[in-house]
């Protein structure tokens, strides 16, 4: 089941599941689950592992297993799902699962603030982020990622907001009146730029990088990934603690230069897609010894997506 006709079922009752994960409508729900991303409002309602409860995943073998319950409750034994999230397909083929549902806000609204460049975006970003943390997402957008987005021309900074109206109206007042510099061009966006946003499909020939760090290190990183990969179009999650970069190109040594700095600030650097010839596309893994065992005893004959996840898992 595609992930856009999960939410279209889901919307006919009132309900939601807010998540915004990279691909695009085309996305199954597993795939959803086992790539693991929520895409940029996670730092107002987390990851794809917190609203998952349940599961069903197809072994190598056959075998089918099946962990949480279906509905929001204390469920003895392990907690399988957590482990199927993120996995990247290399446990099992994930065949049913169980979510933790939220009402749809009865008002969704975006607004777009207009920048003089990236870094004023994210300097706004990161005011609103720290002021106003009652919003669904606070993201800077360079000029290029926002001629693909279609957006207007120019960087911007991009504020969502959801609830009962007059609570939404309330913190979009406070929003523009935390950037009055920004404000005066403030204008509504349609919410399924969102989704254009987080399509990450890389550019042909081209590379798409992710950064995952502490949301105060969003800013030093982007500058650093500007220095280090100067073609790259950024976009950033001042609140969500998020850098993406789509590139034409970028060497082995960019990729790990800028992944040294990322981890150096506590974060994690992955190549999403696209080949960078002589770079790790995952980096450091500290769990690896035990990520080996789970997979060994799960998926012996290395059945499953051989090769595609961290440490050649």
């Amino acid at each position: 089941m595609r992930f856009a006709a999960l939410q279209s079922a889901l919307a006919g009752h009132g309900q939601t599941l807010p998540l915004d994960p990279p691909g695009g409508a085309d996305t199954t729900v597993g795939g959803v689950i086992a790539r693991g991303r929520g895409g940029l409002r996670r730092a107002a309602f987390g990851e794809v592992r917190d609203w998952l409860i349940g599961c069903t995943a197809v072994l190598s073998d056959g075998r089918a297993v099946h962990g949480g319950g279906r509905v929001v409750k204390n469920v003895s034994g392990y907690d399988l799902p957590k482990l199927f999230a993120g996995s990247w397909g290399t446990l099992g083929c994930i065949v049913e699962a169980s979510f933790k549902l939220r009402p749809l806000p009865a008002r969704d609204a975006t607004l777009r603030l207009p920048a003089d460049d990236f870094a004023a975006a994210m300097d706004a970003g990161r005011e609103l982020a720290q002021r106003l943390p009652g919003l669904h997402a606070v993201t800077a957008v360079d000029s290029d990622w926002a001629a693909a987005a279609g957006l207007e021309a120019g960087a911007c900074l991009l504020i969502r907001a959801g609830g009962i109206p007059a609570m939404v109206e309330e913190m979009l007042a406070m929003v523009r009146g935390a950037v009055p510099h920004l404000a005066a061009g403030a204008a509504d966006a349609d919410t399924g730029v969102w989704a254009r946003l987080t399509d990450t499909t890389a550019p042909a020939d081209g590379v798409l990088l992710r950064i995952g760090c502490p949301p105060p290190e969003v800013e030093a990183l982007a500058t650093i990934a500007r220095d280090g990969i100067p073609d790259a179009a950024r976009l950033a999650s001042l609140d969500g603690g998020l850098l993406w970069l789509r590139a034409p190109d970028a060497s082995a040594e960019a990729v790990t230069t800028l992944r040294a700095a990322v981890e150096a600030r506590g974060g994690a650097l992955t190549i999403e897609s696209g080949d960078v010839p002589g770079a790790d596309p995952w980096g450091a893994a500290p769990g690896l010894p035990i990520m080996r065992r789970i997979k060994a005893e799960l998926d012996p004959t290395r059945t499953l997506s051989p090769g595609r996840f961290v440490g050649d898992l």
